[in-house]
C-alpha cells in the first residue's frame, strides 16, 4: 500500500498549516503502517493560556487524552513538524 499523490498533498498541507500555527518545532506522533506515514497527532499535553477559561481548557485536554489513547499499539514515531516536513517533501 502507497499513499496517492493527492493523499500525500493533504498530508503535507495539513503539516504545513500546522507548521504555520504552531511552529516548526510542534512535537508530534507520526503514526505508520507497514511503514507508510498515514497521519499524526500532537505529542505534548496542552498548556492552559492565561485568558482561557476551565471549561475549554478541559474539553482540549479531553480530545487529547483521547487521541493518545486512540493510537495505543500503533506504530509511531516522536518528531518535530519541521522533521515531518522534510520526510514529506523527499517523498
Amino acid at each position: 500500500m502507497t499513499l496517492t499523490d493527492s493523499e500525500t498533498g493533504l498530508l503535507s498541507d495539513s503539516v504545513d498549516k500546522d507548521i504555520h500555527l504552531y511552529g516548526s518545532g510542534f512535537r508530534v506522533y507520526v503514526i505508520y503502517k507497514k511503514d507508510i506515514i498515514t497521519y499524526y497527532v500532537e505529542a505534548d499535553k496542552p498548556i492552559k493560556d492565561e485568558d482561557e477559561d476551565q471549561v475549554t481548557y478541559s474539553i482540549k485536554l479531553q480530545k487529547y487524552k483521547k487521541k493518545i489513547k486512540s493510537i495505543h499499539g500503533t506504530q509511531k514515531k516522536l518528531m518535530t513538524l519541521g522533521e515531518l516536513q522534510e520526510i514529506l517533501n523527499r517523498g
